[in-house]
């Protein structure tokens, strides 16, 4: 049996042969960053990849404000569907298995998720790996 001692010790030195990339930015338009959690980047992004073909995964709320869920658009209208924080957590439902299919059919994807669903997220994208895939953990929408 491992002690807690030894499984973070384990978990630190695989952690330090991960290298970990972060990156932080704003909008400029003081107006898309109000409207905006994260400070309006989440949009300028879902545009880019809207812009080249591809889809853009968000949390919504459902059409009776009762819960919060993981959907995709295709289209830049309805890109404030995913604006504002929401404060609880979202239902992923099936969309880790749209984001393969997409990514299948070579489609750009744009995925922001909470802390909380990266590592499932991770461990599923193992699977599926691909080029065309930008992943904004720890992104609030």
């Amino acid at each position: 049996m491992i002690s807690q001692k030894e499984e973070r010790k384990n978990a630190a030195e695989e952690a330090d042969r991960e290298p970990i990339k972060a990156y932080a930015a704003r909008s400029g338009d003081s107006l898309t960053a109000q409207n905006s959690a994260s400070g309006g980047i989440f949009p300028i992004l879902a545009e880019k990849v809207l812009n080249e073909g591809g889809v853009v995964f968000g949390a919504r709320w459902d059409e009776d404000f009762m819960g919060v869920r993981h959907d995709f658009i295709t289209d830049k209208k309805d890109l404030y569907l995913f604006q504002g924080s929401k404060y609880v957590q979202s239902t992923i439902g099936n969309a880790f298995f749209q984001v393969r299919d997409f990514l299948k059919s070579n489609r750009k994807v744009l995925f922001p998720q909470s802390d909380r669903q990266e590592q499932d997220f991770r461990c599923f994208r193992r699977f599926h790996e691909k080029k065309d895939f930008l992943s904004c953990a720890g992104l609030e929408m």
